[in-house]
């Protein structure tokens, strides 16, 4: 199991690591060299969507990411593709390995990480481009407690699922995350959020990392692939959300 794990956590390296750093060298209007501790990794592991049962025979979808200024021209092709669960899973796959890589290499890659350590990588749906955002720590603290508030009412409406002792502890847990968000709103001032605007305006003129595809046909595909026995890897079941169709919520 651990070796599997691994396996897939350098596949998904291996696959986005690459354009990261080059879109951050890009970002930061920096070489490379100046910026990162070792080299950016020449070798990228090809994500390639085989073909499915609803749409054209034998046709692969390859998925890559490069820096984009302010308009994708892989966009059309993509708002006619996203009807495809397959598409959307494979986005999905995407934002997960982003979500993965980036702050991972911000951490351990970076001679100076300062200028991009409260900026994060979020999908923008109607461009199929990820923006940097910038987000204050109470920001990010404020996130996370929403998001564990969800998880505990999830458990809590599902009551019956879980022992009794355990629903008491989701009791006491929520009381303390409520009071611990409430502090944070009040120390969430308005300044510290006209700053993130006005930071987050500066970015509106930085490049973006494009989701670009490609058709290819399947006798383009190394010969070593058993065309019967591929899916995609277990950790990319992270599906792509329409946020019209998501409960208020998740939005």
């Amino acid at each position: 199991m651990q070796d599997e794990r691994r396996n897939q956590t350098n596949q998904v390296f291996n696959m986005v690591e690459n354009p990261i750093m080059i879109y951050i060298a890009e970002f930061l209007d920096e070489l490379p060299n100046v910026i990162f501790k070792e080299d950016i990794p020449q070798f990228t592991e090809p994500f390639i969507l085989l073909p499915w049962g609803d749409y054209k025979k034998d046709i692969c979808i390859k998925f890559t990411l490069k820096p984009v200024d302010s308009v994708n021209p892989c966009k059309a092709e993509l708002d006619k593709l996203i009807c495809h669960d397959k598409i959307k899973e494979a986005i999905g796959f995407l934002v997960y390995c982003v979500n993965i890589v980036y702050p991972s290499v911000i951490a351990s890659c970076m001679i100076n990480n300062q200028p991009l350590v409260n900026t994060k990588l979020e999908l923008d749906e109607n461009m199929w481009m990820f923006r940097p955002v910038f987000l204050h720590e109470l920001s990010h603290k404020k996130i996370f407690l929403q998001d564990t508030l969800t998880k505990l009412f999830e458990i809590k409406n599902n009551k019956d699922q879980f022992p009794p002792e355990m629903v008491n502890e989701v009791n006491v847990e929520i009381a303390n995350v409520l009071k611990l968000t409430s502090d944070v709103n009040v120390q969430l001032t308005q300044d510290i959020l006209d700053i993130e605007e006005e930071i987050n305006e500066s970015y509106e003129n930085k490049p973006k990392l494009g989701i670009f595809i490609e058709e290819i046909h399947t006798s383009s595909l190394p010969k070593n692939i058993n065309m019967d026995n591929i899916s995609m890897p277990s950790i990319s079941n992270v599906n792509y959300c329409d946020p019209d169709t998501l409960p208020a919520s998740q939005v």
